[in-house]
C-alpha cells in the first residue's frame, strides 16, 4: 500500500521513535488523503511552529483539511516532537470518524475506543509511551480492520 516508505536506502528503521508529522503522513497515506489534489491556499496552517519550508507542510495541511490535529492551546503542532501511543490512536480514530462517539474524557476515552475496535491488537506498550516507527505500523495496521463511521 506504500503507507511506510523507508529511507534512501530502502529501511524502515522500524526501531526509531516516530515524530507527530511522520504520523500523519502515515495515516494521510493510510487514508489516500495524499492523493487529494484540492489542498490549497484555502486550507490555512495557524500554527506558528511550521513553515511552508518543513518537509511535512502539505501532509499538515491535509490533515487539517481532514480535521485529523487540533494543534495544542498555544497555536503548535509540534511537528518534529516524538508522537505518544494515545496521540497516535487519536488520529487514527478522527480518521476512521470516531471521535463523536468518544464519551470519556482524554485520554482514558481514546484508549478505551481504541481497544474497543482492536487498534490495540499486538501492541503491549503503555499509552503514554512515545511509539516507534515499528509500533506505528501495528496500529495503522490494525486501522485497516476497522469500519468507517458514516
Amino acid at each position: 500500500l506504500k503507507i511506510m516508505i523507508g529511507d534512501e536506502n530502502g529501511n524502515l528503521n522500524l526501531q526509531n521513535k516516530v515524530t507527530r508529522c511522520e504520523f500523519i503522513t502515515l495515516v494521510n497515506r493510510m487514508m489516500a488523503y495524499d492523493y487529494d489534489e484540492k489542498i490549497d491556499d484555502s486550507v490555512i496552517v495557524p500554527f506558528k511552529d511550521i513553515s511552508q519550508k518543513h518537509w511535512a507542510y502539505n501532509n499538515i495541511k491535509i490533515a487539517l483539511k481532514y480535521s485529523l490535529i487540533k494543534g495544542y492551546t498555544d497555536n503548535t503542532v509540534r511537528p518534529d516532537n516524538y508522537v505518544s501511543l494515545v496521540e497516535a490512536k487519536a488520529v487514527i480514530l478522527r480518521a476512521l470518524g470516531y471521535e463523536n462517539t468518544i464519551n470519556k474524557k482524554w485520554p482514558e476515552g481514546i484508549a478505551e475506543k481504541a481497544k474497543e475496535l482492536g487498534l490495540d491488537k499486538n501492541l503491549k506498550v503503555p499509552n503514554d509511551k512515545l511509539i516507534t516507527r515499528g509500533e506505528a505500523s501495528i496500529l495503522i495496521y490494525n486501522a485497516l480492520t476497522v469500519n468507517f463511521v458514516e
